[in-house]
């Protein structure tokens, strides 16, 4: 597992002054649905996810610093013993998925 770097806000409070605030950037992460039990439901949530990881797409074209995280692949029927709520392995997996996403971006285009 990868440990993340945190940002703190760094204050200047000059003496006449309120204080300003240097915000870092933010990052932000999009996760798909997972997989459904019902197929028709399901169908929506492939289009659903689609319209997603699209729309991340364009706005990383524009600069914008978000990242699709891909559960929707990182999980199967088996592991929705309900066809809705994942099971401990389940739940293994959408975690994995998480640290890899996290750690891949590493909060690389972040300066502090």
């Amino acid at each position: 597992m990868c440990k993340l770097k945190t940002a703190a806000c760094h204050f200047d409070a000059p003496d006449a002054h309120p204080p300003s605030v240097q915000l870092p950037q933010v990052q932000l992460f999009l996760a798909s649905i997972p997989p459904i039990g019902e197929p028709l439901l399901n169908q929506l949530v492939i289009k659903y996810n689609q319209a997603i990881a699209d729309q991340v797409k364009q706005r990383q074209a524009q600069g914008t610093l978000i990242y699709f995280v891909d559960l929707y692949s990182t999980i199967s029927l088996e592991d929705l013993p309900d066809g809705i709520h994942p099971n401990s392995e389940g739940f293994r997996k959408m975690a994995l998925a998480w640290d890899e996403a996290l750690c891949s971006y590493q909060l690389s285009a972040v300066s502090y």
